[in-house]
């Protein structure tokens, strides 16, 4: 795909979740990131991963049993990186209200599915990125 296709994809994906509302299992910050990879690398990481958990309960327990949100999407993406800084369409791991989160780079920012729609936050807050 081109980078102009994917881009475009990737910001129709995020516009398209600004007012869906946030629900575990179906709708958070994990499915919104697995889905814009989706997007962009042409994968199914949204399914596999929707199959893992239904609930809050489930995706607590799911991160707990893979050792942590990193260490989970390491499973689906490959090794993190804590040197550098994520570029656009990277998927990186923020602290965002005191609460770890998933986001998806988009430049200066890191887009965030929140209870409060889409969230963007200065990607000086990525704790680590994953390149895609």
């Amino acid at each position: 795909m081109r980078r102009y296709d994917w881009v475009s994809k990737l910001h129709e994906h995020i516009a398209a979740n600004t007012n869906r509302e946030f629900s575990w299992g179906n709708n958070d910050c994990c499915l919104f990131v697995a889905r814009a990879v989706d997007v962009i690398c042409d994968t199914k990481h949204a399914t596999s991963l929707a199959s893992r958990y239904h609930d809050e309960a489930t995706a607590q327990a799911y991160i707990a049993h893979s050792g942590g949100i990193a260490a989970a999407v390491d499973t689906f993406i490959g090794p993190h990186k804590t040197e550098g800084r994520p570029m656009r369409g990277d998927v990186a791991l923020i602290k965002h209200n005191d609460i770890d989160a998933l986001g998806i780079c988009i430049g200066r920012d890191i887009a965030v599915k929140t209870t409060d729609g889409i969230s963007y936050v200065d990607r000086s807050a990525v704790l680590f990125y994953w390149s895609i």
